[in-house]
């Protein structure tokens, strides 16, 4: 004979409960009703609802709504229990709709066991005496979490009442926040930073890797997760707010540095995802001209770093036909070339502006103007359109439309910074932190793309690999733009090109632009001549 099935279903509203005992009590009552009833076989099927509602009805969505379903087609024969430790499990809805749900499990010969009481409810129980009990106990039920949210809501609306009126909230500090409500002066540059790498293009599990890193060294012993980084991202507490409410407690970073962040959520919601740089600055900036791939860096002991296709790796090279392998040297050198423009947008979007500056004081001006006319709004509701109130709503309105429209012709200019202080802020990345230089230019579109005739491609300007010199140890590269043909001669001693960015990267105020650019360009090329 056939041994009936006896079908758990276990619930929990919370990530709380989660990390409590909730989903191991429900496991043990379940495992104790088994061993009195041998009768029953336990099922192979599980119905779970983890840190899922049951008073909104989203469960109805996930296991309970998959468990009726089985009901409802015959996978779960009559004569079957449902085990669960209690009725709120089950849900908390209104009880008109808890009392359908219910029905339908029992209408199908399936009764349901409440483990915290032992009682079980069967179709012919519940149209007798236990119908006025189960009743009761789906009323309690909603009851408790209609109240909880009434006294949550009631709760929160009262903070965020003290909130904008600048008195003090308990509520739960972020990491860089003491309970004094002062900085965390070892947490707060690790957060900063955070921002910084987020803004000049980093996904977050290489800031998470970076940062980590970086607490190691400073002996800080703090957890923070990708989920973590985009939520302090998109959130304002790093600039003082508690929902809508400003200063209510110090800002870890400025007004500039936020508002450059959000830029960049804006860009990534809308752009091509970036490829993640590794150990070299070029990777995701070097294309393959025929299947669009990305180049890969290939090191081989005693031979210089070239770059080839990576689809090329893949099936025994026969994925793509373009097996030119162009040295690294000769790559960074058309980088230097040709990113000057995109280097000057990619700094400008790391350096604060008086423009940039300007419109993260607007934002935060128009947020807190959004804030008092709420609040006057509301008083208007609960008093009456007094003349007084009016008049200062009126004020308010027109300061917010001046600033919007300030806004507006702030966001149609275009920015610009001298030729010389982008050439040094590029020194400066490519000596201290090239991966982070790298995120910039693929965040501004740079791209190199390489073809198999060996020409090298940047937008309309055009280059051609021209191979090894082995007499005088240097690569050649032709420039396709010079309208005679120029060779170049390029640098191979990698100290020496340290040496000259970091004279580059240490000139203060240098009398001609020229000059700095010549600096640069000496860096890394040798020797032109025409050809």
């Amino acid at each position: 004979m056939t041994k009936p099935l006896a079908i758990p279903y276990l619930r929990f509203s919370s990530g709380k409960q989660a990390q409590g005992n909730s989903y191991e009590r429900q496991h043990q009552m379940i495992a104790a009703w088994l061993q009195l009833h041998p009768d029953f076989l336990l099922a192979t099927m599980r119905f779970e609802d983890l840190g899922i509602s049951g008073w909104n009805g989203e469960h109805l969505d996930y296991g309970f709504g998959k468990l009726i379903a089985a009901i409802r087609e015959g996978y779960i024969p009559a004569g079957s229990v449902v085990l669960v430790e209690a009725i709120d499990r089950i849900g908390r809805l209104q009880p008109i709709e808890m009392i359908r749900h219910l029905s339908n499990i029992l209408s199908n010969g399936v009764n349901i066991i409440t483990l915290d009481d032992g009682i079980e409810y069967t179709k012919d129980s519940v149209n007798g005496q236990h119908l006025f009990l189960l009743a009761a106990k789906v009323q309690q039920a909603n009851l408790f979490s209609e109240n909880l949210s009434r006294r949550a809501t009631a709760s929160w609306d009262a903070k965020r009442k003290q909130a904008d009126r600048g008195e003090p909230v308990k509520r739960r500090l972020p990491i860089w926040i003491n309970p004094d409500n002062t900085l965390n002066q070892d947490i707060a540059p690790i957060v900063v930073e955070i921002f910084e790498l987020y803004a000049s293009g980093f996904g977050t599990r290489r800031i998470q890797h970076r940062i980590k890193q970086r607490c190691q060294e400073k002996g800080i012993s703090i957890k923070i997760s990708n989920a973590g980084i985009q939520h302090w991202v998109s959130m304002k507490l790093a600039i003082g707010y508690w929902n809508d409410s400003p200063n209510v407690h110090p800002a870890v970073i400025s007004e500039e540095l936020w508002w450059r962040v959000q830029k960049e959520r804006e860009r990534r919601s809308k752009g091509k995802k970036l490829s993640a740089p590794t150990k070299h600055p070029l990777a995701g900036l070097v294309v393959c001209g025929v299947c669009g791939c990305t180049y890969r860096v290939k090191a081989e002991t005693g031979k210089s770093k070239v770059m080839h296709c990576s689809r090329r790796d893949e099936l025994d090279n026969r994925n793509c036909s373009n097996k030119k392998a162009i040295p690294v040297a000769v790559l960074e050198t058309v980088r230097m070339m040709t990113g000057l423009e995109y280097i000057e947008k990619a700094i400008l979007s790391t350096q604060p502006s008086v423009n940039t500056t300007r419109l993260a004081e607007i934002d935060q001006k128009l947020s807190a103007l959004h804030s008092q006319l709420k609040s006057l709004a509301d008083t208007i509701v609960s008093v009456g359109a007094l003349p007084e109130i009016v008049a200062k709503a009126s004020e308010l309105k027109n300061e917010r439309e001046s600033l919007e429209l300030e806004q507006t012709i702030l966001l149609q200019q275009t920015d610009t910074t001298d030729i010389r202080s982008i050439v040094k802020a590029e020194a400066t990345l490519l000596l201290d932190d090239p991966l982070r230089l790298n995120a910039l230019l693929q965040k501004v579109g740079y791209k190199i793309s390489v073809f198999p005739d060996a020409r090298i491609t940047v937008d309309d300007q055009s280059f051609r690999y021209a191979g090894y010199e082995r007499k005088t140890d240097r690569f050649k590269l032709i420039d396709l733009m010079v309208e005679v043909g120029q060779l170049i001669y390029i640098n191979k001693n990698e100290r020496e090109k340290e040496a000259r960015l970091k004279a580059v990267a240490s000139t203060t105020k240098d009398p001609s632009p020229l000059l700095v650019l010549m600096k640069r360009k000496n860096a890394y090329i040798s020797k032109a001549e025409n050809l």
